[in-house]
């Protein structure tokens, strides 16, 4: 995917030019998706989501989902973050 440079490479070129990379990625049916892009996808959706770090995980029933670590636990559980996740440290 090419995505045409016009102008000087200002900040909001950089975003402009990243999150057409970013939706492109999202919107990639999972099936067709190489293993590197599995790998950032959740990354990649968080970025377009902004707002809270953790989730309600909709079509996985009742769960949750730290989009730091990429962590996800049933809703009525206690949070289970990866080791080393800045929100497991916060929300202590």
């Amino acid at each position: 995917m090419s995505v045409p440079l016009e102008g000087p490479l200002t900040s909001g070129v950089w975003m402009h030019y990243a999150l057409t990379r970013i939706r492109a990625l999202v919107d990639k049916p999972r099936e067709d998706m190489t293993d590197d892009e599995l790998r950032i996808y959740s990354l990649a959706t968080a970025a377009l989501a902004g707002g809270e770090p953790i989730i309600p995980l909709i079509e996985r029933g009742a769960a949750r989902l730290c989009r730091v670590c990429g962590a996800e636990w049933p809703l009525r559980a206690a949070a289970a973050h990866v080791a080393g996740c800045p929100i497991r440290t916060a929300t202590a």
